[in-house]
């Protein structure tokens, strides 16, 4: 497929290739994109801005929303980050789901230090 012949390393163009994929309507290849472009940075708000929209389209509330709070966090957009926050913790369903909230809460609250000051 065209996405196993691209370079993984190329976190630009997987973004954008996730995109296309999106736009095409084949999601779950999109998915596969974004998830490698945040194994490398996890930190691209954008990234996780784009990913999360798209999983709730596909209707993964907490998914989508998590990756929202994640964005937001990561711009450094404190209203964002708690709005989508609040919205991921009340969609939780799973003991995986709380653990990942979790891990995110933890983020968040390191950050949240620096925000205050």
């Amino acid at each position: 497929s065209k996405a196993e012949s691209m370079n993984p390393r190329d976190y630009e163009t997987s973004f954008y290739f996730a995109r296309i994929l999106l736009e095409d309507g084949d999601s779950r290849a999109a998915f596969e994109q974004f998830k490698n472009v945040l194994r490398y940075l996890p930190e691209s708000s954008e990234t996780h801005f784009f990913y999360g929209k798209a999983l709730l389209g596909s209707g993964q509330i907490f998914e989508g929303n998590l990756h929202l709070a994640y964005s937001g966090l990561y711009a450094n957009d404190r209203r964002k980050t708690e709005n989508f926050m609040d919205k991921a913790k009340a969609k939780i369903a799973s003991p995986q789901d709380q653990e990942r909230f979790d891990r995110f809460k933890g983020i968040y609250e390191e950050r949240a230090e620096f925000w205050d000051k």
